[in-house]
């Protein structure tokens, strides 16, 4: 069962990666966190997504009042876990977190 846990001091230094051809696209680790820190103003919320008790993978989205949205900012998947799934319904619970949240109407990339 997949679900999204949020970053905190015990699991923020997993060693989860995407393939070589896709990091041009995604942020790595690290930068993301530092993008989650820079919004922190912003209601930032840096997650894994975790399926079981196995982490698969990251994201990051935060408000943008500006445009009375979200940001979804970053999601990734491992690129061992990839092509089973996981990124869509890992984007559902996203969106349904920030529909729970109710403070904006919609998200934008």
């Amino acid at each position: 069962m997949i679900w999204l846990e949020d970053i905190d001091g015990g699991n923020w230094r997993i060693g989860l990666k995407v393939s070589e051809a896709q990091k041009g696209f995604v942020a790595d680790r690290v930068t993301m966190l530092a993008r989650a820190y820079a919004y922190r103003n912003f209601r930032s919320r840096a997650f894994v997504i975790t399926n079981d008790e196995t982490p698969i993978g990251m994201g990051l989205y935060y408000d943008y009042p500006e445009l009375e949205s979200y940001d979804l900012s970053q999601i990734f998947i491992d690129e061992r876990y990839q092509g089973q799934g996981f990124g869509k319904a890992a984007t559902k619970l996203i969106l349904d977190a920030m529909r729970a949240d109710g403070r904006f109407k919609k998200a934008v990339l």
